[in-house]
């Protein structure tokens, strides 16, 4: 945990948080230079709602101009990354002899940010074979194409009704909308003060 008590939250970015085309589409709502975008809607609510207890840190798998330019154009500028890695920092896979950078490893993600314990990370991406090595530290989202869903909005009630447990990497998050779904259903019906069980 860092000094300030908060834990990690590692986004990726394309087909997390926007997507983004060369080509001019439909439900683009914001262009770069080079690209056209549509961002997932709750964005600013959820790193709003998040932010007393997670840092946000942002990996891609691509490369650091690109990060820049999109970032430019859809992150909220009032929320601080800690830090950003590309795809100079994956893990590499081979396929048909070329080398591409497709892993994100938590054992690099401490090396370079060693106040946050492996417990205490954990990364959002609609690709669950990037956390290979840390499937602990995962928790997969629906690729975003464009348009409204409603993603973002119950990823930030799993992220806050496990903030406060002691190891983030050992939790059960493959059917954590289903969770959602029940301490929803409880907050309404049963206790407003429903939590999560962190064992």
């Amino acid at each position: 945990m860092a000094i300030d008590g908060k834990r990690l939250l590692v986004l990726d970015m394309d087909q997390t948080l926007i997507h983004a085309d060369e080509k001019p589409f439909e439900l683009a709502q914001a262009r770069t230079a080079n690209y056209h975008l549509a961002i997932r809607p709750g964005l600013v609510d959820m790193l709003d709602r998040l932010q007393p207890h997670y840092d946000f840190l942002l990996w891609s798998n691509s490369g650091l101009p690109y990060i820049h330019e999109m970032l430019n154009a859809f992150w909220p500028e009032q929320f601080q990354l800690v830090g950003i890695l590309s795809q100079a920092d994956c893990g590499k896979i081979v396929r048909e002899g070329q080398a591409t950078p497709h892993f994100k490893n938590v054992k690099i993600l401490r090396a370079r940010f060693p106040q946050y314990r492996r417990e205490d990370i954990v990364g959002i991406d609609d690709k669950p074979e990037v956390y290979a090595n840390n499937y602990g530290n995962l928790i997969q989202v629906a690729p975003y194409r464009g348009g409204s869903d409603f993603e973002l909005g119950q990823l930030t009630d799993y992220l806050l009704s496990i903030s406060s447990c002691p190891n983030l990497s050992k939790l059960e998050k493959r059917g954590w909308k289903g969770i959602v779904r029940k301490l929803r259903y409880e907050a309404e019906t049963v206790d407003d003060t429903a939590t999560i069980d962190c064992h």
